[in-house]
């Protein structure tokens, strides 16, 4: 297993410096952002100018094998450091969910890389915690409300809790039975219609849009714009290839194993928080259609899901939590309606259920787990134990 590409033979490889690879599904590579390379410690580029690489790695039944590597920029905190006094580089890589230790050795004689061991280390965390008052627990599990059909099947870890659970708890009970007037907040008040708060330019550009789908503005010419707007991103969702999520994944398994199922809020509540977040009255609504119109047909739509569902599947709440400091202070309104307040909401149930001896698995999204007033923070505050859960 070689290198497709040389580098020059300088450049060699420093040896137990670990760099943090990342495995993309739907290419099967391994990738090693950046590897900077260095000669006692200084910059080993043209007139000491610093060099960087990208190393990418082709993962194929069971095997990894080197793909190609190549000049990229430079940047702030590299992964690993070439240097030219070893030839060893020692990586830990995550391959779907699992660690591994990968060991790269380069050749005087062949001016090549060759990857020299693969071992696995240990399964990699995820967004799973376990909760404990000293005498009851509960699982908390992070998910996402879409996936894509390579993200099947669900980390392990996540199947080995369900193994555990004796009932499952979701945002919303899946057996709640709901009437009509459950959705009446969804909708303007009587004489109201979505259309006639648009200027006719986002007419045109929602319509057009909508026609691609099969679909006309006129079919939600009652809802209000916050809940039509959430309808825009399910529709665009489906389009491009995304299906349901981790908690309909569980769900179906729950009824299939009998498994009891409840939830931390009513559909109404729901709904209510969606109605709170947004004021159409006050608001622009032409620019919130408008911007997601205009999401929807740039690149960063599938770029921002998929950065999320790896953010998940690997539990790296640093991302999810960047993004919701952001939101409350772009939009305090809309995080403490959406974020903040159900995270508050959901405490009491959930000191509720540590009060018995069954074990509950509880699902929500994973932003609710992340950033200020989530619900790991709060619990911790009343002096739960809250730590990842590693199997």
């Amino acid at each position: 297993m070689i290198l497709l590409c040389s580098l020059s033979a300088s450049m060699l490889i420093a040896e137990d410096v670990f760099a943090t690879g990342r495995y993309d599904v739907e290419k099967s590579t391994l990738t090693i952002e950046c590897v900077e390379v260095l000669s006692d410690g200084n910059p080993i580029g043209p007139g000491g100018s610093r060099v960087a690489y990208k190393l990418s790695l082709l993962v194929s039944d069971d095997q990894l094998t080197i793909l190609e590597v190549q000049e990229t920029l430079i940047i702030e905190d590299c992964s690993a450091v070439f240097e030219t006094t070893n030839n060893i580089l020692t990586t830990e890589a995550r391959v779907v969910d699992d660690i591994y230790d990968v060991r790269l050795q380069f050749d005087d004689e062949t001016d090549r890389f060759a990857l020299l061991s693969t071992n696995h280390s240990r399964r990699g965390e995820t967004s799973l915690w376990r909760v404990s008052n000293g005498e009851h627990e509960l699982f908390l599990g992070g998910t996402i409300h879409i996936l894509r059909g390579s993200d099947f099947p669900l980390p392990q870890s996540f199947l080995d809790v369900y193994q555990q659970a004796d009932t499952l708890v979701f945002e919303i009970n899946p057996d709640e039975v709901i009437t009509q007037s459950d959705y009446s907040i969804a909708y303007l008040p009587s004489g109201q219609s979505l259309i006639n708060l648009l200027q006719p330019s986002t007419v045109f550009l929602v319509n057009t849009y909508l026609n691609t789908q099969g679909k006309f503005l006129l079919q939600y010419d009652r809802v209000k714009p916050e809940f039509f707007d959430a309808e825009l991103f399910y529709i665009a969702a489906r389009e491009v290839g995304y299906i349901d999520g981790v908690d309909d994944y569980f769900e179906l398994a729950a009824r299939t194993d009998g498994k009891p199922m409840s939830g931390l809020e009513l559909v109404y509540n729901n709904l209510a928080a969606l109605d709170e977040s947004f004021d159409h009255v006050y608001s622009n609504v032409d620019a919130l259609l408008t911007d997601s119109i205009n999401a929807i047909y740039s690149d960063d739509f599938k770029t921002s899901i998929n950065e999320d569902i790896v953010s998940w599947r690997e539990g790296n709440l640093a991302e999810f939590t960047a993004k919701n400091i952001a939101r409350k202070l772009e939009d305090p309104v809309f995080y403490e309606a959406i974020l903040s307040g159900r995270n508050r909401s959901w405490i009491p149930i959930l000191e509720q259920h540590l009060t018995s001896d069954a074990v509950e698995f509880v699902l929500a999204g994973v932003s609710h787990f992340a950033g200020p007033d989530n619900v790991i923070q709060l619990l911790e505050e009343l002096g739960y134990t809250v730590e990842r859960y590693l199997p």
